[in-house]
């Protein structure tokens, strides 16, 4: 309510809290428009089952270093590497699977035109196949091969030791782009034709008729293939740049024509391939206008036009490079998130990951990670995402890590610290017409390892304001017996830290920034009160 008057000796008293966090980050609209479970931006940051806000995991690499490979083949060039050896040289990973059969279990990496291997253990170059130069290398496994087409060489399978070349010709599998395993069988577009789907025999992804398993998506319109995704049972998705359909790929078909291609949507297609995930019984990829879902297209189709799901940050995704994204963006469901790495601004390299919580039904924010492709790996049954790097590593994502074994080491990035920050919704203290004068804010925080945390304000969307001069301290040990007196022990009870706000102000709305400079910070709420001013009024 707005106050016109107040006789007493102080204004009257208004609180506001962000007690949770879970609706994620809503960054397209104005701060004082969130609802109370939303927040403006997140980095580097993750919600939890309960609504708080936790610092991401870390990145590792623990497989031996391919840069470690790159640098002793460059060492052996020397006067071909001569003029980058002040600066770095060009290591990005163009290709990255991982590769299992009942008697090997390996990862495979492209990178510089050379194919390596690591058995978990350490990598090494396999010869016998160079693809395309500045090329993504797209792998998938049929039965006990590992197929790799780069859209320009004949494709190559590859048995965990060398490489062989399918050849050409009707019987052989298509130059093609894109090659994915479905149905027990390969699926191969991209060709010449850019609108045509070709398949192999069942089981064998060296045997194919590509004149009776063909079959032209879309009727010859003209919209070309931009991507292919096994769906539910036997229905595989074809992504076109305008449009998208559904085949039915029966495998008791006796040619492509038996199958049934149903159209999903005539006007959004898909921007990359490799931003295509099955997320559940769903499938997220990057469309043109943002990130979109197969199922909410068809359960919109019955009444208007779907919104994309990122509506709320397309601020966001109008910050993306979207020529770069054609080639670069890629993606991965895992453990509940779908995370799609993109190239932002002028960046012609993914600089930067847009984060989907399943669980929370929200967008976390991004994390700055340079991603260049996902995979899954399982050596000895143990499943952990990989990730390569613009920068020529392979690293895996460190949420394997049980909470009582985190360390600082477990949020870093290969060794590196890495900032994590949440900006707040804009609190009003439920006062639209009068200013407020803020008069504290409790910041409340679970025991964590973050030593440097900093709490800002910004007050009417203005620059930051530290507000606290001595960073919190939320790190906490354990105490074994027998211990020696005196002795800390260690906290285990929520961490409290009230903040006087009474110089700031005034203003019509503020909000707060918790920001840690290292490790694992992990905030429950931020509680404010403030002072509701009278407003003026002209004589």
């Amino acid at each position: 309510m707005p106050v016109t008057y107040n006789d007493g000796l102080d204004d009257q008293l208004a609180v506001d809290a962000c007690l949770s966090f879970v609706g994620g980050q809503v960054s397209n609209v104005r701060g004082n428009l969130l609802s109370q479970v939303q927040y403006s931006e997140g980095t580097n940051v993750d919600i939890d089952r309960f609504g708080g806000v936790v610092t991401r995991h870390g990145t590792k690499r623990e497989l031996g270093g391919l840069l470690d490979v790159l640098w002793e083949d460059a060492a052996t060039n020397w006067e071909s590497f001569d003029d980058l050896w002040e600066g770095n040289p060009t290591t990005k990973i163009d290709g990255l699977a991982y590769f299992d059969t009942p008697s090997l279990e390996q990862l495979v990496a492209v990178n510089e035109q050379k194919i390596y291997k690591n058995p978990n253990g350490s990598w090494s170059e396999v010869t016998g196949y160079t693809p395309a130069s500045g090329a993504n290398v797209e792998m998938t496994q049929l039965v006990d091969k590992l197929y790799l087409t780069d859209g320009t060489n004949n494709v190559r399978s590859f048995d965990g030791t060398s490489f062989t070349d399918e050849g050409t010709g009707t019987d052989n599998p298509p130059i093609c782009k894109y090659l994915t395993a479905h149905t027990n069988r390969l699926f191969a577009a991209g060709t010449s034709t850019p609108d045509a789907l070709f398949a192999s025999d069942l089981l064998d992804g060296s045997t194919w008729d590509i004149v009776n398993f063909q079959i032209r998506i879309g009727g010859d319109s003209g919209d070309p293939i931009t991507g292919i995704a096994p769906w539910m049972g036997q229905t595989l998705v074809v992504f076109k740049e305008r449009s998208c359909f559904a085949v039915t790929t029966d495998p008791s078909a006796s040619t492509a024509s038996g199958w049934t291609v149903n159209n999903i949507d005539t006007n959004v297609g898909c921007v990359s391939n490799r931003s295509i995930a099955q997320v559940g019984q769903d499938i997220f990829f990057l469309a043109p206008d943002g990130i979109r879902t197969v199922r909410s297209i068809l359960e919109g189709a019955s009444t208007a036009v779907s919104e994309p799901i990122s509506i709320g940050i397309q601020d966001v995704i109008d910050t993306i490079n979207w020529n770069a994204a054609r080639e670069q963006a890629c993606a991965a469901f895992w453990r509940n998130h779908y995370l799609l790495a993109v190239p932002t601004l002028s960046s012609q390299e993914n600089n930067k990951l847009i984060v989907y919580n399943t669980v929370a039904k929200a967008f976390v924010g991004v994390w700055t990670l340079s991603v260049t492709q996902f995979a899954s790996s399982a050596f000895t049954g143990d499943l952990r995402l990989v990730l390569s790097t613009e920068d020529g590593k392979v690293l895996f994502l460190q949420d394997y890590v049980q909470p009582d074994n985190e360390t600082d080491a477990t949020f870093q990035d290969d060794g590196v610290d890495y900032e994590s920050d949440l900006l707040t919704r804009s609190m009003t203290f439920g006062e639209q017409f009068s200013e407020i004068l803020p008069n504290h804010v409790e910041v409340e925080m679970k025991p964590a390892l973050a030593q440097q945390i900093q709490i800002r304000s910004v007050l009417d969307e203005g620059e930051d304001v530290t507000i606290n001069q001595t960073h919190i301290d939320t790190k906490t040990g354990t105490v074994t017996l027998p211990f020696v007196l005196p002795v800390t022990f260690p906290k285990t009870v929520p961490l409290k830290n009230t903040y006087n706000m009474i110089q700031g102000g005034p203003a019509r709305e503020v909000q707060f920034r918790v920001k840690s400079f290292g490790s694992k910070m992990h905030l429950r709420s931020v509680k404010a009160s403030a002072y509701i001013n009278t407003f003026n009024q002209e004589a």
